[in-house]
Formats: C-alpha cells, sequence, structure tokens
C-alpha cells in the first residue's frame, strides 16, 4: 500500500505530483509499475477528479509517467537525478510561470534573432533552411514537430554568433521543450494551424536571409505572442472541462 498524505494547501495538483515523484524516488514506485485508478488517488489523497488529472496531466508532459489509453498511467524508466521533473511539473501546473517563459524568451529572442540577421553565415542559413524543410514535412504527415521548432530557435540563437545568448537559449530548451509539446497537440486540432505555425517560422528565416533585423524581430515577437494567445485559450480549454467534471 502506498503512503501518501492528505492534501489540504492551496497547490493541489502540484502537491500530488510532487508527492508521487517522492514515491519514485524512494523506490516505491518503479519503472514500468502503474499508478493506482483515478478513483483510488482521489481517495488515496483526498481530493477531487478533476486535481487528480491535472497533476497526472502534468507528470506525463514532464515526461515522468505514461498514460494509456483504456490501461492506465505507468511510471517511465528515468533518471530522477537528471530528469528536470522538479520544475517542470511546476512550470506546467503554474500557468503563470509559463507566461513568464515567453516573456523570456521576447526579450531573448527578440534580440537574437536581430543579430542573425545581422551576422548570420551561409552555413547558419542552410542549417535554418533544412530544418524548415523538415518542419514542413512534418506538418504534411501530421506529426507534432516540436523537436524541430526548438531546434529552428536554437540554431536562431547560435546564428546571432553570441555564445553567452546562446548558451541561456540552451538552458531555456528543457523548458520550452514541455511547454510546445502539450500547445502542440491542441493546436493540430485547429484547422489549419499547424500551418499557420510554419508560415510564422518561413516569415522570421525570411527577414534573416534578407538581412532585415527589425523584420526578423517582429516576426519573431509575433511569433512568440501567437503562442501566448495559444496558451492562454488552452488554459481557458482546461477551466472548463475541469468546471465540468466536478
Amino acid at each position: 500500500m502506498l503512503e501518501v498524505q492528505k492534501i489540504s494547501k492551496r497547490k493541489i495538483p502540484q502537491e500530488i505530483a510532487e508527492q508521487i515523484i517522492t514515491l519514485i524516488s524512494n523506490g516505491d514506485l518503479a519503472p514500468g509499475d502503474k499508478l493506482p485508478t483515478e478513483k483510488k488517488l482521489e481517495e488515496m489523497f483526498g481530493v477531487s477528479r478533476p486535481s487528480i488529472r491535472e497533476a497526472l496531466s502534468a507528470l506525463e508532459m514532464a515526461e515522468i509517467i505514461e498514460m494509456r489509453h483504456g490501461e492506465g498511467s505507468f511510471i517511465r524508466d528515468i533518471d530522477l537525478n537528471t530528469h528536470i521533473h522538479p520544475l517542470a511539473v511546476k512550470m506546467l501546473i503554474k500557468s503563470g510561470t509559463v507566461y513568464e517563459i515567453l516573456e523570456a524568451r521576447k526579450a531573448i529572442e527578440g534580440y537574437t534573432v536581430i543579430l542573425a540577421a545581422q551576422h548570420a553565415t551561409q552555413e547558419d542559413l542552410r542549417d535554418l533552411e533544412n530544418i524548415l524543410a523538415k518542419m514542413k514535412e512534418e506538418m504534411k504527415l501530421g506529426h507534432l514537430g516540436e523537436e524541430n521548432d526548438l531546434i529552428f530557435h536554437l540554431r536562431i540563437a547560435k546564428a546571432s554568433h553570441n555564445s553567452i545568448l546562446y548558451q541561456v537559449m540552451e538552458s531555456l530548451s528543457g523548458l520550452m521543450k514541455h511547454c510546445q509539446k502539450h500547445t502542440r497537440q491542441y493546436s493540430r486540432c485547429i484547422p489549419g494551424r499547424p500551418r499557420e505555425i510554419v508560415n510564422q517560422h518561413i516569415k522570421i528565416f525570411q527577414a534573416i536571409v534578407n538581412k532585415k533585423p527589425n523584420a526578423a524581430q517582429k516576426a519573431m515577437l509575433d511569433h512568440l505572442e501567437d503562442i501566448r494567445i495559444t496558451c492562454q485559450n488552452l488554459e481557458n480549454k482546461l477551466s472548463m472541462e475541469n468546471a465540468e467534471g466536478r
């Protein structure tokens, strides 16, 4: 029998997720183990079903558990010493911080793209063009494409030829990836949305190729603002679903 504490504080989903992480760290839950059902977890923690679902969703996005339709939730084979789970879970549940990431990206990428438009070499441009080609192909195949999306932004930082800014972008990449994964799943359900995302990246690329720093910055900031709106729409959607589930 797993020993958990009843939840009484306000950050309920976060606390549930952190207790499950602790159970994994202590060896009470091992890779491949199946978590109790949502109903059982609801009883164990003394919370509502929507809180359990929110915690499990965050753990899945942080790649700590795998949710299999019709089977349940299972612990992934991960190394908790290197996995970014504590911060990832908090970031994904605490939506205000997701917006802080986007604000930070606007500050950082809004400038790296200016430098890229000024300093990108032919090799940098070829790299970006190749990544865009992969993104287009993934869109046609119906894939999420978050991996190449992330690489595209990192390559722009590299094309800035400012090693410090590139390191800052790399340090954010793990959090960016987790946020992208969930928003991409949501975006894929919106007609025409995948193509729109690719076109935004093409616009950024073209401004860099044409060495137009101001246009590149505007295209980047417009793209990041569009992500913020998508996150807001997703948050509203999840809030409505939770309200309906109560």
